[in-house]
């Protein structure tokens, strides 16, 4: 049995590009017997795991075991169906429904990831007063009261609107209060943190299994539940730590971080440079011992999905931007742009960053653009205000990328495309006509890798990686002065290009969820090969 712990800081701020939610989907799909468990309060999280298409039956929720809440027979809330003052007043915006009130807000209202009724702030004052948050199975889930702008009081509800628990903020920690009613369900009658009362839920769910022996709780690593998770009275045999990108933070207190690794009997990292870090850290404090626990794993599986971008006769760039300084992305600007300007099939689709932004990598490119091209940014406005696209992510007609009457640096413009990708479909879709893939960052996207891979597309790192195998499906280059060469290797002519497709289906069968699954099991010495 496989028990994952997620961290998804609230399941609306949750992508798919996540550790546990491959990890799950990769075991649920070779059949493996497995539980997801939610610490964290989640309301709307079975709407989160339709969507990733994760399964509904296999999970558990510490909140519905606090809130007694076992078997509902789910209904849809209509906001219109709370009590509203008679003069109330309905503004519609994408994402919410304000209420107004004597020409003050009274009221906003948010939605789920499915249109469902979220939960609704009221305010007195321009202040926030009090949330009601519902739960996606269609009952009011929880209150939290404010005073002066700040959170004081929350109260969780079972389905009939009865509180199970009620937690008060204080300056510096939290006291949760136990309803009378409700005392034979919990241990205590007061608990000092939610993070005691969710431990002594875990354990109570973990003491009535039946085969904890045999089972192994993979812990998404984050500073909020390490401690309590590893530290259970109840717990499978294996513990394992799940280390991803940046959510943990473990170099603000590597004594913390040893201390966790001690605890557990595997940690997986993400990528090859996590795990040297990791080790990094247990050898400069003395802990070598520690080494023989840390292990790499990707997160991500391979799709047979290839790409079918020689039917274009466009010849799109997917440049990756995250991790990269301005410098970077201005070089490597120039340098694509050199090779659109001589060739006008060269097309450019950016894949922008939080830190990255479209606005701001669309200044970076009007500098590019000014500089190196003569061209006014006015230029570039009328000439865009002519245009009766209705796409967002597109800023011309590619068909006319080669027209003589525009000035070269409109045309460059035009041929440009930037993207936000918040889900695997997202990237998949754009990835159908991509013919080649730069990732210049010191650490290249893991996804971007795999989904490569997977699309027969080829790439061009400044990194070495354990997915990308020089001048097989795709190129590692010295410095940043090979990258026009790279490109004019896999964009002129198909021999070079072809080489890498047939690599890349090959390679696909080493990172096939069920090949993953296998590594789990023999580094969990389930499993021999």
């Amino acid at each position: 049995m496989f028990y994952f712990v997620p961290y998804w800081y609230g399941e609306s701020k949750a992508t798919t590009f996540d550790d546990t939610v491959n990890q799950i989907r990769m075991f649920e799909a070779v059949h493996e017997n497995s539980e997801t468990i939610i610490c964290e309060y989640s309301p709307q999280i079975r709407c989160f795991l339709h969507q990733q298409n994760l399964s509904l039956n296999k999970y558990w929720s510490v909140f519905d075991m606090i809130q007694n809440i076992e078997d509902v027979n789910n209904k849809i809330v209509d906001f219109n169906d709370l009590s509203w003052p008679i003069e109330s007043e309905f503004v519609y915006t994408p994402f919410r429904v304000n209420v107004i009130l004597a020409g003050k807000i009274f009221a906003n209202i948010s939605f789920g990831l499915e249109s469902q009724l979220s939960s609704v702030s009221y305010f007195d004052d321009d202040q926030i007063s009090k949330t009601l948050i519902f739960d996606d199975r269609g009952f009011l889930s929880s209150i939290i009261y404010f005073s002066a702008g700040k959170k004081t009081v929350q109260e969780y509800f079972d389905v009939s609107g009865i509180w199970q628990i009620r937690v008060t903020y204080l300056t510096e920690s939290e006291k949760i209060v136990i309803n009378p009613m409700s005392y034979h369900r919990f241990k205590k009658s007061t608990y000092h943190s939610l993070n005691d009362l969710i431990q002594d839920m875990i354990n109570y769910h973990f003491a009535n299994e039946s085969d904890l022996k045999h089972a192994t709780l993979i812990i998404a690593a984050n500073e909020k539940y390490n401690q309590l998770l590893l530290n259970l009275s109840y717990r499978p045999s294996n513990l394992v730590l799940s280390f991803f990108k940046n959510r943990y933070e473990y170099k603000k207190n590597e004594q913390l971080l040893i201390d966790e690794l001690s605890l557990a009997d595997i940690v997986i990292t993400d990528t090859i440079g996590q795990l040297e870090d990791i080790k990094e850290i247990v050898v400069a404090k003395n802990n070598s011992h520690l080494v023989n626990k840390l292990q790499h794993i990707t997160p991500y599986d391979t799709r047979f999905q290839l790409g079918i971008s020689q039917q274009y006769k466009e010849l799109t760039i997917l440049l990756n931007t995250q991790e990269l300084s301005k410098e970077e992305i201005i070089f490597v600007l120039c340098t694509i742009l050199s090779c659109m300007a001589d060739n006008n099939l060269i097309a450019l689709s950016i894949a922008c960053s939080e830190e990255n932004n479209a606005e701001k990598i669309d200044d970076y490119i009007k500098q590019v653009l000014v500089g190196y091209y003569h061209l006014d940014n006015n230029v570039i406005l009328n000439d865009l205000q002519m245009d009766n696209t209705t796409d967002e992510n597109k800023l011309g007609d590619r068909d006319n990328a080669g027209d003589t009457q525009q000035p070269v640096g409109v045309s460059l413009y035009k041929r440009i495309s930037m993207h936000t990708f918040q889900t695997e479909n997202d990237m998949i879709q754009a990835f159908e006509n991509v013919r080649l893939i730069i990732d210049i960052s010191h650490r290249p996207n893991i996804y971007t890798q795999i989904a490569g891979i997977s699309a027969g597309i080829p790439q061009i790192n400044l990194s070495a990686s354990p997915y990308i195998i020089n001048q097989q499906n795709g190129l590692i280059i010295q410095d940043l002065s090979e990258l026009k060469k790279a490109i004019d290797y896999y964009l002129i002519g198909l021999s070079h290009w072809n080489t890498a497709l047939v690599y890349a289906v090959q390679q696909m069968r080493q990172y096939t969820n069920g090949a993953i699954v296998r590594k789990w099991r023999h580094i969990l010495g389930e499993e021999n090969g």
